[in-house]
């Protein structure tokens, strides 16, 4: 579209002179450029099992025309953990568009809590005397899920070699007596 001004000079005689002047108003054929785009890597948080969409930074783009909106393809309000690929997409009023696509992986870094309680094993003549592991735990807690809870020995007793590897109880015996 053409847009037509007329310019009027007026000397201190009223003296005047007119000109017209006409631009060609183009319109914007450049999509936003893209400035920067960080794929990211981010914990869960502490309290639930994923991170907030809105804490983790999108795309910057530019435009050097008009105003744009950002969009992006992900509509639920928290990234899950593993990764998940966003699409934004910057599109100038115009309606040129520019499109990148950025992952974002949540990983569970935060250490479960377990609040384990005073535990008292007695013997039998039974050589097969366990202890399992709600003997020893009063609760267990993780922003993810616990999966599991297995308790092991320090060292190997009872001469049983697998009483040191983590299991859901441990081998008691008379040698623990003394």
């Amino acid at each position: 579209y053409d847009v037509t001004y007329r310019w009027i000079a007026v000397d201190e005689c009223d003296n005047r002179d007119t000109v017209m002047q006409t631009f060609t108003v183009n319109p914007d054929t450049t999509p936003p450029s893209l400035l920067n785009i960080n794929d990211i890597t981010i914990n869960t948080s502490t309290d639930f099992c994923g991170i907030h969409v809105d804490s983790v930074a999108g795309p910057i783009f530019e435009e050097d025309c008009s105003m744009f909106s950002l969009v992006r393809n992900y509509t639920d309000t928290i990234y899950p953990m593993g990764l998940t690929m966003v699409s934004w997409t910057a599109t100038n009023s115009c309606g040129q568009d520019s499109t990148v696509i950025q992952e974002v992986t949540v990983e569970d870094n935060i250490l479960p809590v377990i609040i384990c309680k005073d535990a008292t094993a007695g013997l039998t003549a039974d050589p097969q005397n366990y202890v399992y592991t709600s003997s020893f735990v009063a609760s267990a807690s993780d922003n993810c899920s616990v999966e599991s809870i297995e308790v092991r020995r320090l060292t190997a007793a009872c001469d049983d070699p697998s009483n040191n590897v983590f299991g859901d109880s441990i081998h008691i015996c008379c040698e623990d007596i003394g």
